[in-house]
């Protein structure tokens, strides 16, 4: 099975992923984080991610969805709001924003951080995706069948034509 990756989270693959200090409150938080999986457009990661007891500002530089695997946190915004993840809760963590981590005893996650693709990026790829289907769609009524109807074959580029 090679489109399938199993991982065993009860190892010792875990690495140290210190908190800077200049952000620690309070205690000495030691956190660890084994990295499982990061896409193939470098944009998103997953890990599972653990920290031992202390309290620490955090700046989400990625969108962060988190779910709480052992133990709780409570995680407090800039306006105040705060909300306490245990076991089986799950969060979403704005990019670009600053949270409050207040860890009694310790806490496991599993974390995925997705990077947002800058928006003239975006577009651009928006743009090239529908000039795409727009070309694709021109060969085929110009050739008068329709897109089943002819086998297809893949350009150097992934751009799927009629063959």
């Amino acid at each position: 099975m090679d489109g399938i990756r199993t991982l065993d989270f009860t190892g010792g693959a875990a690495v140290d992923s210190p908190i800077r200090p200049e952000w620690v409150v309070e205690g000495d938080p030691v956190a660890r984080i084994h990295e499982w999986t990061i896409s193939s457009d470098l944009l998103s990661t997953t890990a599972i991610w653990s920290c031992t007891a202390g309290t620490f500002r955090w700046y989400a530089e990625a969108e962060e969805l988190v779910h709480i695997l052992e133990g709780a946190v409570i995680v407090t915004d800039e306006s105040g709001q705060s909300v306490e993840l245990t076991p089986g809760r799950a969060a979403v963590l704005t990019a670009g924003e600053w949270t409050t981590w207040t860890i009694d005893d310790h806490v496991k996650k599993h974390a995925v951080w997705k990077t947002a693709v800058p928006t003239p990026v975006r577009l651009f790829w928006r743009a090239l995706s529908a000039l795409r289907r727009i070309a694709r769609r021109a060969r085929i009524v110009r050739r008068g069948s329709t897109p089943d109807a002819q086998p297809a074959s893949a350009t150097p580029f992934g751009i799927r034509t009629a063959a």
